[in-house]
């Protein structure tokens, strides 16, 4: 079962402060729930940052370092989905 952090609904609204569009946002949401460990974890971690949460504040939630965060957003804004 999901740590409570992750259940939490996350829909899909505006595009955010990472400019996120509609379709990335649904693929994140997807992933974030359809996929395992580390995939869904960072598909989360985006989602996250884009609706405004800070990298300190995810790193918490998810019980990772805020490195790990900034690297995960880092890649993301790169290379997408596939840069996780």
């Amino acid at each position: 079962m999901a740590p409570e952090c992750m259940r939490v609904d996350i829909g899909v609204v505006n595009s955010g402060r990472s400019g996120l569009t509609e379709e990335e946002k649904r693929e994140l949401v997807r992933l974030s729930r359809e996929a395992v460990g580390r995939v869904a974890i960072r598909a989360l971690a985006v989602l996250w940052f884009n609706e405004g949460r800070t990298e300190r504040e995810i790193a918490d939630l998810l019980s990772v370092s805020v490195r790990s965060v900034s690297r995960w957003i880092g890649r993301y804004k790169k290379r997408g989905a596939e840069g996780g």
